[in-house]
């Protein structure tokens, strides 16, 4: 007789292939196996059983923590609002129906979905713009919260040019202490600018003419503006370079 359940040779010790004995659907059903119900959730503190609970809030999100203005820019589609009524109008149905004589209603819905079309092509090129560090988009706050910024290096009230040119910096200092990093720095918030490295006075290595300085020399680095290619002022350049340079470092700006 089958029983009302397959069997499994599992016991400890067998070694043989698994068997099993198929299910008669005309048996009995077997034992049941009691499930314990899940348990309650835990009340809130002074909130009785079986009272309302209020629903639970839905995270809100956040603004970037920023008080500078959010740059206003007009959104430039790739297709207008007349391109999609035609294309729409190519994929309508034929027949009485369906009028396709200019000024009729089926006419001012297919405008009106080329107008929505429109604005989402916008917002879409708008979107891809947004994602390069440094261009002016209604996202600039976004990059300036992602990168640390604003920060008291361009002043309490900066224009939106000096606000990407900050991005594009932040954004491109990964980090380094070489002077080829600090020039990269630089030339990304807007100046072009070459480091001088100075080194204690020694016998058999300084040439005739070098000056003779002494240890405190050793970890200071001139710093020369050649160009200036951004909107930012070099009060900035001084301050941004001086948050990230090596702490025994000192920087001396020469031409500034």
């Amino acid at each position: 007789m089958s029983l009302p359940y397959p069997i499994f040779d599992t016991d400890p010790g067998y070694g043989g292939p698994p068997s099993f004995t198929p299910i008669d659907p005309t048996a009995p059903p077997g034992p049941s196996i009691p499930v314990a119900p899940p348990p309650a959730p835990a009340l809130p503190a002074g909130v009785a059983p079986g009272a309302l609970l209020p629903p639970t809030p839905r995270p809100v999100p956040r603004r970037a923590p920023t008080n500078l203005p959010v740059p206003v820019v007009a959104q430039v589609p790739r297709y207008v609002a007349v391109d999609y009524a035609i294309a729409a109008l190519g994929l309508m149905p034929r027949g009485r129906l369906w009028p396709q004589e200019p000024g009729s209603v089926q006419e001012s819905v297919r405008r009106a979905i080329g107008k929505t079309f429109e604005r989402s092509d916008g917002a879409g090129s708008m979107l891809l713009d947004s994602s390069l560090p440094g261009q002016l988009t209604p996202l600039l706050p976004e990059w300036e919260a992602t990168l640390g910024l604003p920060d008291p290096c361009a002043g309490a009230a900066p224009t939106f040019a000096q606000r990407c040119n900050q991005v594009r910096g932040r954004f491109v200092n990964a980090g380094g202490q070489s002077r080829q990093h600090f020039t990269e720095f630089a030339a990304a918030l807007g100046f072009d600018i070459s480091i001088t490295n100075y080194a204690p006075c020694r016998a058999g290595i300084s040439t005739a003419g070098s000056p003779v300085c002494g240890d405190e020399v050793a970890f200071v680095w001139g710093v020369t503006i050649d160009a200036v290619t951004g909107d930012l002022p070099v009060a900035v350049l001084k301050c941004e370079l001086e948050a990230v340079q090596p702490a025994e470092g000192t920087l001396l700006f020469l031409n500034a």
